[in-house]
């Protein structure tokens, strides 16, 4: 895209990579939202925030997890926006949206379909239902397929630490479907 000695991303260079990565881009957003309206909202801040700081993607590096830092930067904001909101002012709100998203993506066989959509149903919750710091590298690891270093890009910071998060919500997750009756292996 670049030649060596640039440091500015043109307009169609960013819209080719709005291209490339939107799909990616727009399933971690949905992935960390769990509802359409806010992963449409979250998706375009995004590419907001992304078209603002253009000039700092590195093209020869990893364009996509630099744009999926800036999905998970943009959604911790809004995060944080709304807890002092909550703070200031409650509001009954909903955590059934992050209910709704399915973390199991291997294709169930015909005789399993209706006990596999009950797995990912519990499965969905339970993750739903971790602590930011666990839920965050799960669903990039897991649901967007990336490898810890990847994550650790992301989220800048070390890779050991984006393992051992990884191991202990593996290990919740176990023990919670285990007691949900659920075998994991």
């Amino acid at each position: 895209f670049m030649d060596e000695g640039e440091n500015t991303v043109t307009r169609d260079e960013f819209e080719d990579l709005l291209i490339q990565y939107e799909k990616d881009i727009y399933a971690v957003c949905l992935r960390l939202t769990g509802n359409r309206d806010e992963a449409d909202e979250l998706f375009q801040d995004t590419w907001l925030a992304a078209m603002e700081q253009k000039d700092a993607i590195d093209f020869r590096r990893n364009p996509k997890s630099w744009l999926i830092g800036k999905a998970v930067f943009q959604w911790k904001a809004k995060r944080r926006k709304y807890a002092r909101r909550q703070r200031i002012a409650p509001r009954a709100d909903t955590d059934e949206q992050l209910e709704s998203v399915c973390f199991v993506s291997s294709q169930p066989l015909p005789e399993q379909v209706l006990e596999d959509q009950e797995i990912a149903k519990i499965l969905s919750q339970e993750v739903s239902a971790l602590k930011e710091r666990y839920r965050i590298v799960v669903v990039l690891h897991y649901a967007m397929d990336l490898t810890a270093g990847e994550i650790a890009d992301i989220l800048k910071i070390p890779r050991g630490t984006v393992e051992s998060r990884l191991y202990k919500a593996r290990k919740i997750l176990r023990e919670r479907m285990e007691e949900h009756g659920y075998e994991v292996r």
